[in-house]
């Protein structure tokens, strides 16, 4: 909200340069489709989990192997995470947040359940 950004009263800015700016916003919001941009997400989400499930990723063990580095001999472990998911539990934190705003968003039970087990 950009009354949480330049602060309240933004519109009634001196010269015409809040009534510009608001004018600017409302076209930008106009043109926006947040149904079509949503939709896109989710499909590109469904792939990520997709591909994350796949029985060619390595899920039996969240430690892969001890690690050891040539150069430093510094011992190390290969931890298998995919960040990936994490990304996927903050665009649906954010997009439950941001539904208040839009009307809601229909997050599939699919990517919301991906996104909760990543938060565990």
């Amino acid at each position: 909200k950009m009354s949480e950004v330049i602060g309240k009263g933004w519109v009634r800015m001196v010269g015409n340069e809040g009534p510009k700016l608001e004018k600017t916003v409302k076209t930008l919001v106009a043109n926006l489709n947040y149904r079509e941009i949503f939709s896109t997400w989710v499909a590109d989400t469904k792939l990520k989990i997709d591909r994350q499930s796949s029985p060619d990723a390595d899920q039996s063990s969240i430690f892969l192997r001890p690690a050891v580095d040539d150069r430093t001999g510094v011992r190390g472990l290969h931890v298998n995470f995919d960040d990936a998911m994490v990304t996927v539990f903050k665009e649906v934190r954010n997009l439950t947040w941001l539904a208040a705003d839009h009307g809601g968003f229909p997050i599939p039970s699919t990517i919301r359940n991906k996104a909760d087990d990543a938060a565990t």
